[in-house]
């Protein structure tokens, strides 16, 4: 099962996020995004597609990058663009 990690910052790209959150699909997850690039409350959004997982050592949750993501703005004109990236890493903490 795949599932959608998104969230959004105000600043750089490694601040910490303004807003947070997880979607069976990947367009409730850009769509809950785009929410707060419209309103201004953020400058940048990611959706990251990933996989529930149990750690190996600890059974402890995470989610398992695929990845593949999705890096949002809002350009000039007021559209929301979404370009495609690819990134690496083991895995985001459920908690």
């Amino acid at each position: 099962m795949i599932l959608y990690c998104w969230s959004t910052v105000t600043g750089a790209i490694d601040d910490i996020p303004r807003a947070m959150g997880v979607a069976k699909d990947r367009e409730r997850a850009m769509e809950a995004a785009e929410r707060y690039l419209r309103s201004g409350e953020g400058l940048l959004s990611l959706v990251e597609a990933v996989r529930p997982a149990l750690a190996v050592h600890s059974l402890d949750p995470y989610y398992a990058r695929t990845g593949v993501a999705w890096l949002g703005r809002m350009s000039r004109s007021g559209e929301i663009i979404w370009s495609k990236i690819l990134v690496r890493g083991t895995g985001l903490p459920l908690s």
